[in-house]
């Protein structure tokens, strides 16, 4: 029964955050300089967890080492993106490149 009350309670708090923030946005403004640092969050957060992806923690040492299928398919995306500039078409070639890697065990 606890893990309900603790579930209840994450839920209040992330919704009393996120309410105050919607509530409260029209009546004040961010500084120029926090919006122009804002822009980059979304593409920080985004190599962090490809990065993290690719690199793996290794088990038998104490460094990390390359997941080959992802790096192949991170390497193909990148390449679509540039290319195509497509979200859409980057996602699903980057996702059927570690499909077929992962298949033939690359």
């Amino acid at each position: 029964m606890s893990a309900w009350w603790l579930i209840i309670g994450m839920a209040l708090i992330t919704f009393s955050i996120r309410y105050v923030l919607i509530a409260t946005s029209g009546r004040w403004q961010l500084p120029q300089v926090m919006e122009t640092a804002l822009k980059y969050v979304p593409v920080a957060v985004l190599t962090v967890i490809i990065v993290q992806t690719i690199m793996v923690k290794s088990s038998s040492s104490a460094g990390w080492e390359v997941n080959p299928g992802f790096l192949l398919s991170a390497l193909v995306a990148f390449a679509v993106a540039r290319l195509t500039k497509s979200l859409m078409i980057t996602v699903m070639v980057g996702l059927v490149c570690y499909g077929g890697f992962y298949y033939f065990q690359l």
